[in-house]
């Protein structure tokens, strides 16, 4: 998950034109938005790869919405794109989608080492805390408190 300021790094762009560019396709990228610590606003490679496609639309001279509706239309599946005749991908299709897949991947790899990393140190730390205090032994049975009364 990037922050704002990674993001509009990544696309070129700065942190308002990109903004701009998340409200007006908010409908879109909802899915791949996120809040994080201090209410930071989070996005993903997959809204990455969508605010890309937006630039590439954008830059044959298409206008916000049209973009918008092509790329509506790719998520939906709707888009009536077929394999190539080699059954790679159709010719108006670029390695995007894999370069972003790649990148989800790395990302889920790299976080998968973060926890299992996370993982050890709290068992290390497990076991030193019952080395230091080893187990404690149960307390004496007590008396029910409203015995006080009775006699």
């Amino acid at each position: 998950m990037l922050t704002l300021e990674e993001a509009a790094k990544t696309l070129g762009m700065t942190r308002r034109q990109l903004r701009r560019r998340l409200e007006a396709a908010k409908p879109v990228l909802a899915p791949y938005l996120r809040r994080g610590d201090k209410n930071r606003l989070l996005l993903d490679f997959g809204a990455i790869e969508i605010l890309r496609q937006l630039q590439d639309a954008q830059a044959r001279g298409r206008t916000m919405r049209e973009a918008l509706a092509e790329i509506q239309e790719v998520l939906r599946g709707n888009h009536g794109s077929q394999p190539g005749p080699d059954g790679g991908q159709a010719p108006g299709q670029s390695s995007a989608a894999s370069d972003a897949m790649a990148l989800l991947i790395e990302e889920l790899r790299a976080r998968i080492r973060y926890l299992e990393d996370e993982n050890r140190w709290l068992r290390k730390m497990l076991e030193d805390f019952q080395q230091k205090f080893p187990a404690l032994p149960a307390p004496a049975p007590r008396r029910p408190w409203w015995r006080f009364w009775s006699k």
